[in-house]
């Protein structure tokens, strides 16, 4: 095998970039032969049948949470969304005096606040024109139906046939089976080699590529499409009722009648099985706007919301922002609002400069926490919940920090790719397997009074990333029910978004520590990097928007 591999391996395009030799791939290819031969084994002994592992074996796990950040929990953001209203009206037992939730230490959230936005997330999630098409019309012939009545169950054992549970196939048939799944893998490991940049998968820009988080979509589906069907479902077997026959079952295009009241029943029983009843408002974001611009969204079309996180002294980097790559939102046309976002100063000379830069250029959003480092969650918060309030008709949200260059029009290409992929998702460079600092004296430490675990949910950088603005009204309202840790990104794009099922997804657009050059060429295929000064996003801003750039070697 090694040396025929030897022999047909030169034939594949993925030597044309050297990017691997020979021996390498052929290697490679061996490994995985071999670890499939075993795997294969493991098929045979382990389980009662042919095709699978056996549901008691210590290897066996659940695909849908091998790979959780990315493939996350449907149940998980069903249970949420349908108990989120269960949520905030059970907190109404510890309303103030003046109609707001009071939690155990006296902070207060205007739960009207959340309830809105809640049910401008449902619109945004909610399938509307879904009707039964398959009505299950089946008369019981034979039934037990006070088998479980009166009694507590564990579990319900259902055998649909015993004559098929034996001798389902015999040796010849799965070595055949075995001998058409080599064939079809080989196949397939020839296509991966034949048009990928790399041995190990699929280029970026091939038409075939699709993210991780939706390659096994059956075995782990689409957090937001559970969301969307619950959410609505209640409305779909009532706009059903249009198509009532005469008995009062619904009626189809094929005259095939079903119960409504049946599938009614077993949704309101579904979800009494899956909402979450018992949680409380323990994070209320309670602070006031000191500067804002709430009509910044107001009667307009708008794409993409800019939120850039500044300090009040920061006014330079503002500029530099203001006059490169956030010229973008001058002109209506573009359909892009930037907003620059701040905690309260006790500077006053610095707080008046800030209201009159909110005067002049009308894009300053002010809360009254302490502006601070290690308020940065609650900035990244303000950004989210102003985003629900003020703009939930936008499609997209982008946090930015002020010291970053971001190809703007790049990243909405990108965006609106991956919106048709899944409209909930932050969009960013993923980060995996990071574990707190425990080290008072670290810049980033983490006490376990506020974070317990190992392991960091996955995350992405927060120097820059994007999401849908679906999924900023999700994270907003999840923030109320999660506890605070002051490392932002972590927080905002790692524990929050995995509590409350939103797919992050990682691309190598957005750079990550490495420093790029400060030109127009660097920033052709980057949509983000960090660092920069006021001179060299200027720099870069004119070099890429020249039509006349020519980034050819040769040049």
């Amino acid at each position: 095998m090694y040396v025929f591999l030897h022999v047909f391996l030169p034939r594949c395009r993925v030597y044309r970039r050297n990017l691997i030799n020979k021996s390498q791939c052929a290697t490679a290819f061996t490994v995985l032969l071999v670890v499939s031969l075993f795997y294969f084994t493991l098929l045979l002994v382990y389980p009662d049948e042919c095709g699978g592992l056996s549901q008691d074996h210590p290897t066996n796990t659940n695909l849908q949470y091998r790979s959780r950040e990315l493939t996350p929990d449907p149940i998980l953001a069903v249970r949420q969304v349908t108990g989120l209203t269960t949520n905030i009206r059970n907190s109404s037992s510890n309303k103030s005096t003046d109609g707001s939730f009071q939690n155990s230490e006296g902070q207060l959230a205007n739960l009207s606040e959340l309830a809105g936005v809640l049910n401008k997330f449902r619109e945004r999630v909610a399938i509307k024109k879904r009707s039964v098409i398959n009505p299950h019309n089946y008369d019981f012939i034979l039934n037990v139906p006070k088998a479980c009545k009166d009694k507590e169950v564990d579990i319900v054992i259902s055998v649909p046939s015993r004559v098929e549970r034996r001798n389902l196939i015999n040796k010849s048939q799965c070595a055949t089976a075995f001998t058409v799944l080599l064939v079809v893998s080989l196949f397939c490991y020839t296509l991966l080699l034949v048009y990928t940049d790399e041995c190990g998968g699929l280029s970026q820009n091939h038409p075939t590529h699709t993210n991780l988080q939706y390659r096994s979509r059956e075995l782990s589906p689409d957090p937001l499409l559970a969301v969307r069907q619950v959410t609505d479902l209640t409305s779909n077997i009532r706009n059903s009722s249009s198509n009532k026959s005469t008995d009062g079952r619904f009626q189809n295009s094929e005259g095939q009648p079903a119960n409504l009241s049946e599938l009614a029943s077993v949704l309101s029983k579904f979800q009494e099985r899956v909402a979450i009843k018992i949680r409380s408002i323990i994070n209320p974001h309670n602070y006031d706007f000191i500067l804002n611009v709430p009509k910044a969204c107001k009667d307009k079309e708008v794409d993409i919301v800019i939120s850039v996180p500044s300090r009040v002294e920061s006014f330079e980097q503002r500029q530099g922002v203001r006059e490169t790559w956030g010229q973008i939102a001058r002109d209506a046309a573009n359909k892009t609002v930037l907003l620059f976002f701040f905690g309260e100063t006790a500077d006053q000379e610095l707080q008046k400069k800030l209201e009159n830069e909110s005067r002049v250029y009308g894009d300053i959003v002010q809360e009254n926490f302490v502006d601070s480092y290690l308020n940065l969650s609650l900035k990244s918060v303000a950004i989210v919940r102003w985003t629900s309030l003020f703009c939930p008709h936008s499609k997209f949200l982008l946090k930015a920090d002020d010291d970053m260059y971001i190809n703007v029009p790049l990243l909405l290409s990108m965006l609106r790719i991956q919106l048709e992929r899944g409209p909930l998702f932050i969009l960013g460079r993923v980060h995996h397997g990071v574990s707190p600092y425990r080290y008072v004296s670290h810049k980033w430490f983490v006490p376990y009074s506020q974070y317990k675990y190992k392991q960091f949910p996955n995350y992405v950088s927060g120097t820059a990333y994007s999401m849908s603005t679906a999924a900023a009204m999700r994270i907003y309202l999840e923030s109320s029910f999660v506890p605070l840790i002051n490392m932002e990104d972590t927080y905002i794009s790692g524990i929050l978004a995995d509590s409350a099922s939103v797919p992050r997804v990682h691309d190598i657009k957005f750079n990550g520590h490495a420093r790029l050059q400060p030109t127009g060429c660097a920033f052709r295929e980057m949509v983000t990097a960090h660092g920069f000064s006021t001179e060299e996003m200027k720099t870069i801003h004119k070099e890429l928007n020249d039509p006349k750039l020519n980034c050819s070697k040769n040049s």
